[in-house]
Parts: C-alpha cells; sequence; structure tokens
C-alpha cells in the first residue's frame, strides 16, 4: 500500500491524465512475453568501480533532470557500496549502451530503477535483459519481491516491465521530479519467488 501527502492542492491534479490512460490501454493489450530473452549481440554484467565514468555520461545523453545525483560518480560509488545493485548492457566493443539498477528497499524487496538505454540503441530490447539480469541477482540476495516506478507517459517502459511480467498496480500523481519536471509515476510489483532455483 502506498500513500501520497500532498503540500499543495495544485499537486494533487494529473495534468497528464488522459495520455497516462492511453498509454496503459496500449500495454495492457499486448501480449508479447519476453521473461526469458537472452540478448546475443550485448553482453549484461555487473557495473565495476572503472565503469562509473561512462555510466555518467549515458544517464547524461538519456536524462536532463533526475530525482537522484547519477550524473556524479562519487554517489553511484556511495550508492553501490549501500544499498543498490547496478547492471549494464555492453556492446561487443565493451560500450555502456544501457543500464539499470535495483535499490534493496527493506522487507524483502527491491525498486528496480535508473533505467536508460543510449537513444542509439533503443530498441534491441536491453532493458528486458538488464532487468533479468537485476532478478537474478536479488534472488540470490534473498529478495522476493521487485517493483518499478514508470514514467506513466512512457509507453516503452510500462511496456518493457509489464512483458517482464510485472503488475500493475495504480498510479502516484506528480509524484516525482524526471526528464522535464514533475511526473506522474505507474507502480508495477513481481513476485521473483516462482524464479528462485
Amino acid at each position: 500500500m502506498v500513500y501520497t501527502l500532498y503540500g499543495k492542492k495544485e499537486r494533487e491534479v494529473s495534468i497528464s491524465k488522459s495520455e497516462n490512460s492511453k498509454v496503459l490501454t496500449i500495454v495492457q493489450e499486448d501480449n508479447k512475453d519476453l521473461s526469458n530473452l537472452e540478448l546475443t549481440n550485448f553482453s549484461v554484467s555487473l557495473v565495476v568501480e572503472e565503469d562509473l565514468e561512462e555510466l555518467v555520461q549515458l544517464f547524461k545523453i538519456v536524462f536532463p533532470l533526475y530525482p537522484t545525483d547519477i550524473f556524479d560518480p562519487n554517489y553511484l560509488r556511495k550508492a553501490m557500496k549501500e544499498n543498490y545493485t547496478f547492471m549494464v548492457a555492453k556492446t561487443k566493443d565493451d560500450k555502456i549502451v544501457g543500464v539499470a539498477s535495483a535499490m534493496e528497499s527493506g522487507y524483502g524487496s527491491a525498486e528496480i530503477t535508473d533505467c536508460a538505454v543510449h537513444p542509439d540503441y533503443r530498441g534491441n530490447q536491453l532493458l528486458h535483459g538488464i532487468i533479468l539480469g537485476l532478478e537474478k541477482e536479488l534472488v540470490k540476495k534473498g529478495i522476493d519481491q521487485a517493483y518499478s516506478l514508470t514514467r506513466a507517459k512512457s509507453v516503452g517502459m510500462n511496456m518493457t516491465v509489464k512483458r517482464l511480467g510485472y503488475h500493475y498496480e495504480g498510479t502516484l500523481i506528480n509524484n516525482c521530479i524526471i526528464s522535464t519536471g514533475f511526473e506522474d509515476m505507474n507502480i508495477w510489483t513481481k513476485s521473483l519467488r516462482k524464479n528462485a532455483h
């Protein structure tokens, strides 16, 4: 259960409600299942210290604004030591072209977040592969619930988690500053128990 308390009345009102609804309709009507996807032309691996500078550059290309300080390698380094697991997709010549992270949030759960794919490499289902990799890491850590807050007006991100078996739970209005300012975010959840070996 998620509750929100707004300090200002106008923050309670969605300015993209109609657009959000159209996105959800498109996504919910899609029946493709990519929960067993394996990437062929890209490798997926955990982020190491040497990746951080390149990772920052990717985030800067994808996001004009972001709610956390992902544009600072020191922030990423600290996050990795605390409760974040970062995973990237790389080309055959070792260029980082996609990323996502899992933030452990307690109670056996983790948030799939910080999802970014270089514009030149979109359409290769990189996030599907990265998130599946993160889920395996979470299961190893004994975490059995994953969730994601996706931009309500983004067909791509909502479709990604839907195709990986996540379930829509509702929309948070004007939840966080991302990309262009305050945006509505959809909550998607998934039990990882069935994936445990």
